[in-house]
């Protein structure tokens, strides 16, 4: 009689354990769903974001390629008083532009400020 009992507690018990586990798979791919598609707004956020970022970039570089025909310098403390110093030597406006890669006017625009400062 003990062994029948133990049989049966046996029995019911792997019949509650297979019941039980039909249970827990469908949460596993309800979450399994749940990953997978947070996955995939992941990627299609990170695609849209690359695609905008693409974007972006040509037209930082279309602006970039018109801007090189201009060339941009720093006129800094050193250039300005090179300049001076080569117009106290004798030199023209001509030949100090030319060594300092100045346009003229620039030459020109700190020579006077320099005159300016002395009076």
């Amino acid at each position: 009689m003990n062994l029948w009992i133990i049989v049966i507690i046996l029995l019911v018990s792997a019949i509650l354990l297979l019941l039980i586990s039909f249970f827990t798979k469908e949460e596993e791919h309800a979450l399994l769903t749940e990953v997978s598609d947070f996955t995939l707004q992941i990627t299609e956020d990170v695609h849209a974001l690359k695609t905008r970022l693409s974007t972006v970039e040509k037209i930082v570089k279309e602006d970039s390629s018109e801007n090189e025909d201009l060339p941009i310098k720093k006129m800094t403390a050193v250039t300005k008083q090179h300049a001076v110093s080569l117009h106290e030597k004798g030199k023209t406006i001509d030949e100090i532009a030319e060594q300092l890669d100045l346009p003229e006017t620039t030459v020109q625009l700190i020579l006077d400020n320099h005159q300016e400062s002395l009076q």
